[in-house]
């Protein structure tokens, strides 16, 4: 059975309520709208790196290894980066 996130790590838009994405160790795009997508380095204190907040207009934005991903009612894909 699928989890969350599954469907937006294999790059097709994934509608979520709320997810966070583990690192993995190598650079990806996201791609989504939503409530808040954040970009964030989990050892560093906030601010977050990248913060997308517009329920209406995708944004996009590579993800460097290492850094997690928070998204709050929206919908994203991941892609390669580069």
């Amino acid at each position: 059975m699928a989890k969350d996130g599954d469907l937006a790590l294999e790059g097709k838009e994934e509608p979520l309520v709320y997810h966070v994405f583990e690192p993995v160790d190598e650079n990806r795009l996201i791609e989504g709208s939503g409530t808040e997508i954040m970009i964030f380095d989990p050892s560093a204190p906030v601010p977050a790196y990248w913060t997308h907040t517009d329920v209406d207009k995708n944004g996009k934005k590579d993800v460097s290894a290492g850094y997690k991903v928070r998204v709050i009612v929206g919908g994203v894909k991941f892609t390669k980066s580069g």
